[in-house]
């Protein structure tokens, strides 16, 4: 189910939320270019401006959150995986960071300032509910777009002891978006991975245990992430090598290095020759 929000969760509290969120650290390593490139943004925007919490969020065709990426200065009040899916689940629909500007266009890079005076900022629902048990008084937000349609966003965020985001930071901030931006049309799989593989035919949870396996997690961190038992894993896992045609995890990871939107995944036949799906198989 779709909430009104744009979050693809069940109706009911963030833990039933099946939004992955996976670490920077992890998220590095991944073949999954959108998830790769999101880490490396979140390294470089935390290392250079100085912030006690940054995320990476990737959106789908219809606007729906499929992937965040998690990067921590340090430890939050909250644990983070938990903050993004109540984040999902009840503030990305009054979100004012990835709001369009008056033309109906993305704006680029926003900060709380720009949102409103800072003043009014910390009387809206969304800092007082969900930034402020963070710890976090200040935010920024790189939203980043093709053919005018929101498909990523980096959001910054820092305490109150950091102060605000200044005019260099700004500046910053601006030059960090004109970089990822230039990159996105080079990158079409690492946008178009989750549309081709909805074309494949697998369920919203096959989508959700497809994307975390392809991290290269094991079944129990797939089972942690999502908030499933690792034998409903496993099933998941045949349902989605039959669909895809792949015979391992190994191959499922490589998967995500040839989707474009010009190569759909086609559907193997169910009793077509070739060695049965082990979805428990280790990764090389």
């Amino acid at each position: 189910m779709t909430t009104s929000d744009g979050c693809s969760c069940p109706a009911g509290t963030p833990d039933d939320c099946t939004l992955p969120v996976v670490p920077a650290d992890r998220a590095a390593r991944s073949t999954d270019p959108a998830a790769a490139l999101g880490a490396r943004a979140l390294e470089l925007v935390t290392s250079t401006l100085g912030l006690d919490a940054a995320g990476w969020l990737v959106l789908d065709r219809r606007g729906r959150l499929t992937l965040a990426v998690t990067h921590e200065p340090a430890p939050w009040p909250r644990p983070a995986d938990l903050a993004l899916r109540t984040y999902a689940h009840r503030f990305r629909g009054v979100d004012p960071f990835c709001a369009t500007d008056r033309t109906g266009g993305v704006r680029p890079v926003v900060t709380d300032t720009t949102v409103t005076g800072h003043l009014e900022f910390e009387r809206l629902p969304y800092f007082q509910r969900w930034m402020a048990p963070l710890g976090l008084a200040h935010m920024a937000s790189l939203n980043l777009s093709l053919d005018g349609r929101l498909v990523a966003q980096l959001w910054a965020g820092r305490s109150r002891g950091r102060g605000g985001f200044t005019t260099a930071d700004t500046a910053i901030l601006q030059r960090l978006h004109a970089l990822l931006q230039a990159m996105l049309p080079f990158l079409p799989d690492a946008l178009t991975a989750t549309w081709v593989l909805e074309g494949a035919g697998l369920t919203p949870r096959e989508l959700d245990v497809a994307r975390v396996a392809a991290t290269g997690a094991t079944n129990n961190e797939i089972a942690r992430a999502l908030h499933i038992a690792p034998g409903t894993v496993r099933t998941h896992l045949h349902h989605v090598f039959e669909k895809l045609g792949v015979n391992s995890r190994a191959q499922l990871v490589r998967l995500g290095e040839q989707l474009t939107p010009a190569a759909p995944v086609a559907p193997r036949a169910r009793g077509s020759s070739g060695d049965a799906p082990s979805p428990d198989a280790p990764v090389p």
